[in-house]
């Protein structure tokens, strides 16, 4: 019980941080996702594209894949795909996430809260959060 509260007590801590450095830095209200095969999509462009992805996911052999940015973690943090799969990642925490190539070969505009972005896998890659560096994930094609 002590380190969910020490645990929560910190998350609050930083969420409260990271919100006054966001508060601080002008970006532009709308940011192009790299590369162009990748988009974001608000949690409603987000549902219709999932009941259309899900539809057509019998007539083809790729696969739509689900990230869930929440608790400062990505989930699942290993995600095993096919080449050409689209995976999604969704922000579902009250901070606001990126998801970056460790080599930036790509990098997802700021999702803020009920935020998507989606891309297609092309090869095994590790990636983070370039605004909280201790956010990591891995994607790997087979």
């Amino acid at each position: 019980m002590f380190r969910k509260i020490v645990k929560l007590t910190l998350v609050s801590l930083f969420t409260l941080v990271c919100l006054n450095a966001c508060n601080t830095v002008d970006e532009p209200a709308v940011k192009e996702a790299s590369p162009a095969s990748s988009e974001a999509t608000t949690n409603t462009e987000h549902n219709a594209e999932t009941q259309k992805d899900a539809t057509m996911d019998v007539d083809k052999t790729s696969k739509t894949h689900y990230v869930t940015i929440e608790e400062m973690k990505f989930n699942p943090e290993i995600l095993e795909v096919k080449k050409g799969d689209e995976i999604v990642f969704t922000n579902k925490d009250i901070v606001p996430h990126d998801v970056t190539e460790v080599n930036k070969a790509f990098q997802s505009p700021t999702l803020n809260s009920d935020d998507s972005w989606k891309m297609k896998a092309e090869k095994s890659v590790d990636y983070f959060c370039s605004i909280h560096l201790v956010m990591k994930g891995k994607i790997i094609v087979k």
